[in-house]
């Protein structure tokens, strides 16, 4: 996976238990079949706003991704105000820096 979509739903007071069930019973075992890796649904219990959910999804690629939002639009759809999505990127490239003695490794 080289991508994350890191996913941020606000649903309507009371509703975040319907919700869970919905991502949980439907959505995560239709991405997990179109290929995606959903990795955790969390809702911030200290400090946070109880409405608020956050998903992270890793992803195979941006067309994937691209296709798979059909699978989340819409879910819950009476029960969700808004929602944003940020991508992550996993970069495996590491820089180069000087050792000690100042030499390039």
């Amino acid at each position: 996976m080289n991508f994350y979509e890191h996913r941020v739903t606000m649903v309507e007071p009371k509703r975040f238990p319907e919700y869970r069930d919905l991502f949980l019973q439907e959505a995560w075992p239709r991405l997990t079949e179109a290929g995606f890796r959903p990795l955790c649904l969390l809702n911030p219990a200290i400090g946070g706003t109880p409405e608020e959910v956050h998903s992270f999804i890793g992803v195979p690629s941006w067309d994937e991704w691209r296709g798979g939002q059909e699978i989340l639009v819409g879910l819950g759809d009476d029960a969700y105000r808004r929602v944003r999505r940020d991508m992550i990127v996993n970069e495996t490239a590491r820089p180069k820096i000087p050792t000690r003695a100042g030499r390039w490794p």
